[in-house]
């Protein structure tokens, strides 16, 4: 799934960051049997889960300094992976992987 752009401050900075990430996850399979309609991106359930992702981006982002996100750059999917995966967790969906489909510090 793609959060689409994401735009945030980074700590005490005049600039902005953009995001757009795809977040690949797969669902538990007994879950997905038992409450298929559930997980079905248009959902409650998921609509909320991404708007909650966002938002956690956003936090995530807003916590570091430009320097910090530079330094962190290569990890960065890695990082916002740890930071999301306990909120997929708690969905029952185990968040594969976080790729950055752009970036731009302005």
């Amino acid at each position: 799934m793609e959060t689409g752009r994401i735009t945030t401050n980074p700590k005490g900075a005049d600039q902005f960051v953009i995001l757009d990430l795809w977040l690949e996850y797969l669902v538990n399979t007994k879950v997905l049997e038992e409450y298929p309609d559930e997980y079905k991106e248009s959902s409650d359930l998921m609509v909320k889960l991404f708007t909650r992702v966002r938002a956690a981006v956003v936090d995530f982002i807003g916590s570091l300094t430009v320097a910090e996100i530079h330094a962190l750059r290569p990890e960065l999917p890695e990082k916002l992976k740890e930071h999301l995966s306990e909120m997929f967790k708690t969905k029952k969906i185990d968040l594969r992987e976080v790729i950055i489909k752009e970036f731009i510090i302005q």
